[in-house]
């Protein structure tokens, strides 16, 4: 009997300092499926546009496929390296120091809301309609930057927060890509990033805890038809009283440097919480591409 395969894309809200959703997925179904996960921080929609159909051209998508996408933040450059990686920096308009990649003069000469609106919506279309995608969801939301601080900050830099309700380019009507946008749902049932309860306010990061985590695979789960086991549940949420309890019994420097949003505590921290999760978990390279 032929083993069906799950296939997952996203950026860091679906690979992380913790488990994730792919991971909570894999966790719950086991030997069940094949899982083909391709998830990376900083990875942006047109890379995941690429891998899908890298994917596609590889393993030959079926009706039998599952395949999950989480849409990521659309000021996001991706590009494919001469030695097959993806290489992906994240938000292009929150690199503005001049040691970046990109920085603020790359963001001058090429930058634009248009393109923005071009290849992030291109991509999300293109891939709707090329391939059979059980469950999408999107990690902000592009009708309201406001749920979005570091997009709303940033885009409000460029004098360009109106961009829904004013015209983004007055060479280019975006009305039919608008139009042609699937039904959008947001990370977690559509609660947003924000829902997140930052274990129980232990750490300064934006990304969904592992209960936040656990609440939106239970929901994608239930809406294409399939059951989160309660055994995964109660895993996890001993995972997050794990971390939980691992910050409150450090020291009173980590605790306090954890709470200051300070990386470097908060990445060696989770280092040693979770040793199973690679460096790449944070960029800025996400997997080879398959040859």
């Amino acid at each position: 009997m032929t083993i069906k395969r799950i296939f997952t894309y996203g950026c860091s809200f679906g690979r992380w300092r913790w488990p994730c959703w792919p991971d909570m997925i894999q966790k719950n179904f086991g030997d069940e499926y094949k899982y083909i996960k391709n998830s990376n921080a900083g990875l942006g929609n047109q890379g995941i546009f690429c891998m899908m159909l890298e994917d596609d051209l590889h393993f030959k998508f079926t009706e039998d496929d599952i395949i999950l996408v989480g849409w990521s933040a659309w000021a996001r450059e991706d590009r494919l390296q001469e030695n097959g990686f993806w290489e992906c920096y994240g938000n292009l308009l929150t690199s503005l120091n001049p040691s970046d990649k990109y920085g603020e003069e790359y963001i001058k000469k090429y930058w634009s809301m248009s393109n923005d609106i071009m290849r992030n919506t291109s991509a999300i279309i293109a891939a709707s309609k090329m391939f059979n995608i059980t469950h999408q969801h999107h990690i902000f939301d592009y009708d309201n930057l406001e749920d979005n601080n570091a997009q709303s900050k940033t885009y409000k830099l460029m004098n360009k927060l109106n961009w829904k309700t004013e015209p983004a380019s007055s060479r280019y009507n975006f009305n039919q890509h608008w139009a042609n946008l699937p039904e959008k749902e947001l990370f977690n049932d559509n609660k947003g990033y924000e829902h997140n309860s930052r274990f129980s306010g232990r750490v300064i990061d934006n990304h969904p805890d592992i209960i936040a985590q656990l609440e939106h695979t239970t929901a994608v789960l239930e809406k294409i038809g399939l059951t989160m086991k309660q055994e995964t549940i109660d895993f996890y949420t001993q995972e997050y009283q794990r971390v939980i309890d691992y910050i409150d019994n450090s020291d009173p420097i980590k605790r306090e440097l954890l709470q200051d949003g300070n990386w470097n505590c908060f990445s060696e921290t989770f280092k040693i919480v979770f040793p199973e999760i690679d460096a790449h978990s944070t960029g800025p390279f996400s997997q080879k591409i398959i040859r």
